[in-house]
């Protein structure tokens, strides 16, 4: 997890949401978990990676929101800052 923060409905979540946590990768670790279960076919990474970090929201009870879901596309970006 690299930080989080309280939407504002500038930022275009549901007004109940009370929180919104950015997620990402920082080193070898995800890649080395990425080939060895590498799926096949078209955006192979995203769709892993939509996979892994889907289940666990729902472990949590928690939504999910990627930059590859759009149009029109989160602004992952300006979220980060």
């Amino acid at each position: 997890m690299f930080g989080g923060f309280a939407p504002t409905p500038e930022d275009g979540f549901d007004p109940a949401t009370g929180c919104v946590l950015l997620v990402g990768n920082a080193g070898p670790d995800m890649w080395r978990c990425f080939a060895a279960d590498r799926p096949t076919g078209p955006d192979p990474l995203d769709r892993w990676t939509a996979d892994r970090v889907s289940a666990a929201a729902r472990r949590f009870g928690a939504g999910t929101r990627f930059p590859f879901d759009g149009p029109p596309f989160p602004p992952i970006q300006a979220w980060a800052r």
